[in-house]
């Protein structure tokens, strides 16, 4: 056994997470390029339904063609709705890719994100950081938010 792995911790005893470097800042606030990196199809709880009957699409997405940041991953999540539908037309136009016919469901607009992913297409869109509330902590703290598509494909 090396002696790095020796002095490893094995519990979590004896940890002060207020002393620990958390490496990263959040990307700061404005426009950059973006590249789907994953999509993963999920399900929550929606109030009043059935368990598991909701759905929803959560997108990792990389940072492109900046001198600082690229690299850096900042994640989406589309739930059904109209001002999704809005901003998955807005990704259409920016990317490129089209869409064959109507959707039958979350399995069609899955495939569709990830023939974005493996095109390459990147596209431009806007980070801001934006007051949320925390339910567990029942704290508002600063979250970095997707806030949406520009029309012109990135070059």
């Amino acid at each position: 056994m090396s002696n790095e792995t020796s002095a490893r911790p094995t519990t979590f005893g004896h940890v002060n997470l207020n002393t620990v470097d958390p490496g990263r800042a959040p990307v700061p606030d404005g426009t950059y390029n973006f590249r789907v990196a994953k999509v993963e199809k999920r399900n929550y709880n929606p109030k009043g339904q059935p368990e598991g009957s909701g759905e929803y699409l959560n997108l990792s997405l990389l940072i492109a063609e900046d001198p600082e940041y690229s690299g850096r991953r900042v994640f989406a999540s589309f739930f059904p709705g109209e001002a999704t539908n809005k901003q998955l037309r807005l990704l259409m136009d920016a990317t490129g890719v089209p869409v064959d016919g109507e959707w039958q469901g979350q399995d069609d607009v899955a495939q569709w994100l990830d023939q974005i992913r493996t095109s390459g297409a990147t596209f431009s869109a806007s980070l801001a950081t934006k007051p949320q509330f925390d339910k567990r902590s029942g704290t508002t703290e600063p979250r970095q938010n997707f806030q949406g598509f520009t029309i012109a494909a990135a070059q």
